[in-house]
């Protein structure tokens, strides 16, 4: 089975309760841009804005029974399968900032398989979009964590797990962090707050002895803890 989270938002609002729980359809936007565009690479969206559109309208294009899709409205997340065939539906048209916009909604029909408050599933589930990368339109889930959380919400029988790197891999990125600033706390650090916020690259400060203790060489991922 894939799973994908759907993002559906317009103009800088949130549409997910509307287009799902309402209308029952799974759509993406991106201009007027066609879905046969789209799958021959002939549109005139950016080289990102492409691949993101194709990785939808190529999946899709044919009712897929091994995918399940979730999107997170305002107090509910919903999961859901494809039910009709891949479509265009009329121009949807709307002023936005005083300037009148148009976009074909492509998609299609959804079952949807279940309908959870956000603040009942894991946190690793319902902070999803705090990566970056999950923030576009529509990404493939492969994390394992994510994965998990989905199936035990699906079919409510707890998830086996092999190793304790697989549980750390079933923390959010902030119950990980809060984990890791615990562990220096416990060592006689002072973590002043458990995120970096804003700081670039930091997701901790640890100090002890009035000093702040780092390593710049010592870099995981693209992060560093000081």
């Amino acid at each position: 089975m894939d799973y994908y989270l759907l993002n559906i938002k317009l103009d800088d609002e949130s549409q997910v309760d509307y287009w799902i729980d309402e209308k029952k359809f799974a759509p993406i936007f991106y201009g007027e841009s066609t879905i046969k565009q789209i799958l021959n690479n002939k549109s005139d969206l950016t080289s990102r804005r492409q691949s993101i559109a194709f990785l939808f309208c190529s999946n899709f294009s044919d009712i897929n029974e091994n995918a399940i899709i979730l999107s997170i409205g305002k107090k509910y997340i919903y999961f859901f399968k494809q039910k009709g065939k891949l479509q265009e539906l009329e121009i949807y048209k709307r002023k936005y900032k005083n300037v009148e916009k148009k976009s074909i909604p492509k998609g299609f029909r959804i079952e949807i398989l279940k309908k959870e408050l956000i603040k009942e599933i894991p946190l690793i589930l319902s902070s999803i979009k705090s990566n970056r990368q999950m923030q576009a339109s529509f990404r493939k889930i492969n994390y394992i964590g994510n994965i998990f959380s989905i199936n035990y919400i699906l079919t409510g029988n707890k998830q086996k797990v092999n190793s304790f790197k697989d549980y750390l891999l079933c923390l959010s990125s902030l119950e990980f962090e809060t984990l890791i600033a615990k562990i220096f706390e416990e060592k006689g650090y002072f973590v002043p707050a458990y995120k970096g916020g804003f700081l670039e690259n930091i997701d901790l400060l640890c100090k002890k002895d009035g000093k702040n203790y780092y390593n710049t060489n010592q870099i995981n991922n693209g992060r560093k803890i000081l």
